[in-house]
């Protein structure tokens, strides 16, 4: 199988193409416990794409630095805004959870919206928000189309969700 374009047109076009989505759907129909599937399918232990050039991709294009800056941001415009609220859901101010908070690079993922005709493709991004003492405090996602202009973002804390806070 080729490697597998990062571009959404591409992607959609290689697709429809390599017929991916209905050989995959058959072949999860006829899975029988095998680790390939015979009619053509994508095997389920595999992705039709080069991890190592996805890699690179990830770094070169700095979507992890990009969506610090968009947690920076977000974390920001709720501290100005609601600064007794951000005290209670994150647990210190504005300059200390930057400062000394861990924020972890967790995940970067390519997803494909069947809500929209056509399909959309875009890149979600997962950062993991840790207090000074290692404690779970909530993720920040992010969704950039692939000309890496944002689409959407949501900051998460135990029993609270900020979607697009800093978006008025």
């Amino acid at each position: 199988m080729n490697e597998m374009p990062i571009n959404s047109k591409l992607f959609q076009e290689y697709s429809r193409k390599n017929d991916l989505f209905e050989k995959t759907r058959e072949c999860l129909r006829e899975y029988d416990g095998a680790v390939n599937c015979d009619k053509g399918g994508i095997p389920l232990n595999t992705f039709p794409m080069d991890s190592k050039f996805f890699e690179e991709y990830i770094q070169k294009n700095g979507l992890f630095e990009k969506a610090r800056e968009g947690l920076r941001v977000c974390l920001e415009d709720w501290w100005k805004e609601e600064p007794d609220y951000f005290l209670e859901r994150i647990g210190a101010p504005f300059e200390k959870v930057i400062k000394e908070y861990d924020f972890q690079n967790h995940t970067v993922a390519i997803k494909k919206s069947f809500f929209y005709e056509p399909p959309e493709d875009y890149l979600a991004v997962y950062i993991s928000i840790r207090d000074e003492k290692g404690s779970y405090v909530g993720y920040y996602k992010v969704f950039f189309d692939f000309s890496f202009e944002l689409i959407e973002d949501v900051l998460k804390t135990p029993h609270v969700i900020t979607e697009g806070f800093h978006r008025k």
